[in-house]
C-alpha cells in the first residue's frame, strides 16, 4: 500500500515533544478552530478504513499523533494540511 509521506511540520516532532496542535474543522456549512496541547506520546500513519469500490486494498492513510493531555486524557489528532504544529 502505498503512504503518502506525513506534512512537513509531523516530521520534527517525536515522543516526549510538548507541543500544540491547531486545526480549523469545517462540517458542512460550519467551521470552528479547534487547538490541543499535551505531551507526544506516539507518531504514526493510521489507515481510516475508506477505500475505492476501484480496488479495496487502497485504504486511505493520514499522519496521526497520540497525545497526552495536561489532564492525563489521551487524544488522537489526525493531520491535514491546514494543521499546525507548535513545540513548546
Amino acid at each position: 500500500m502505498p503512504l503518502k509521506m506525513p506534512t512537513e511540520s509531523s516530521r520534527d516532532i517525536e515522543p516526549g515533544s510538548r507541543v500544540r496542535i491547531k486545526q480549523r474543522v469545517t462540517v458542512g456549512a460550519r467551521s470552528w478552530a479547534l487547538e490541543v496541547t499535551g505531551v507526544v506520546r506516539e507518531v504514526k500513519p493510521i489507515v481510516t478504513g475508506i477505500h475505492t469500490d476501484r480496488v479495496k486494498k487502497d485504504d486511505l492513510w493520514v499522519e496521526s499523533v497520540l497525545l497526552e493531555k495536561p489532564d492525563g486524557e489521551l487524544t488522537r489528532v489526525t493531520f491535514d494540511e491546514n494543521t499546525q504544529i507548535e513545540k513548546q
